[in-house]
């Protein structure tokens, strides 16, 4: 397969159109929020996605059902797992959540984060 230069996608310059939503579910443990996505690229079938992430604080129980790697660009979150234990994420932070993953996200303030998602096969 030979792709062009014209393959490449630069979020800076991307047509992608922001998705605003308001978070509302079982899983929230705070008051409803606001998120907007920017889906930059994404394959058929969604089984490959990235893009920007912004949303409002908020803490909700969370099950992570893709591989998701985040690089936090403003903000900080906090990860808990089912045992308690914790990590906090903050400006320039890079990580990854595996698949299966179960237990609290939190944003501590307002996030904006670039990410990339894989469906497990």
């Amino acid at each position: 397969m030979n792709q062009s230069i014209d393959c490449i996608i630069d979020f800076a310059a991307s047509p992608a159109q922001p998705m605003a939503e308001v978070v509302d579910h079982p899983a929230l443990l705070s008051a409803p929020y606001r998120a907007t996505t920017w889906t930059h690229y994404s394959t058929p079938g969604d089984a490959f996605a990235a893009g920007i992430w912004e949303a409002e604080t908020c803490i909700e129980k969370f099950v992570a059902e893709h591989e998701e790697y985040c690089h936090i660009l403003q903000g900080s979150v906090r990860l808990t797992d089912q045992q308690g234990h914790s990590k906090t994420f903050g400006p320039g932070s890079h990580f990854t959540i595996p698949a299966g993953f179960s237990g609290l996200w939190e944003n501590l303030g307002n996030v904006r984060k670039a990410y990339v998602i894989a469906s497990p096969s």
